[in-house]
């Protein structure tokens, strides 16, 4: 899947709250994905690197990791 088709599947998932198209989304999404993006996707989606079991610390705060990312992009946090 390409970068371009998961940002499509992500907006969309972010532009409802019906549970019910939530469910939709993520299934077409699960479907059009490849056996290897299975599990990195939920963890996406998730908003987590690895399973909830495996204790992870990067060591940076959430607004370093956002101010970097803005940078890197030119963007202005709002």
């Amino acid at each position: 899947m390409t970068f371009s088709e998961l940002s499509g599947y992500l907006d969309r998932l972010e532009a409802t709250s019906s549970r019910n198209e939530l469910v939709k989304t993520l299934a077409e999404l699960y479907t059009k994905s490849s056996p290897d993006e299975i599990q990195p996707l939920t963890f996406l989606i998730q908003g987590r690197l690895v399973p909830f079991f495996e204790p992870v610390e990067i060591g940076l705060g959430e607004k370093l990791v956002m101010a970097a990312i803005a940078q890197a992009f030119a963007i202005p946090i709002v």
